[in-house]
């Protein structure tokens, strides 16, 4: 069973995993057992593209200070 507190974490503090995750977040999942519908894969795809984009008058805004956050909200997992 896949603990996403755990994978967070491990995002966090894994340069290579979270590449990995920011170029494929879909299959860096799904390698680790969770099952996700298209409309899942879609909206993971579009969270974690919204979280690299640069904030235009943010200080400091780049993908090293964006903390990535994994919530079932955020995947619309019912």
């Amino acid at each position: 069973m896949l603990d996403l507190e755990m994978l967070e974490q491990r995002l966090n503090q894994d340069a290579v995993l979270r590449a990995q995750f920011l170029a494929d977040p879909v299959a860096v999942l799904r390698s680790r057992g969770l099952i996700l519908s298209l409309d899942q894969a879609r909206a993971l795809r579009a969270v974690v593209a919204q979280s690299q984009s640069v904030r235009p008058g943010v200080a400091g805004a780049t993908l090293n200070s964006v903390r990535l956050q994994l919530t079932t909200k955020a995947f619309n997992f019912t």
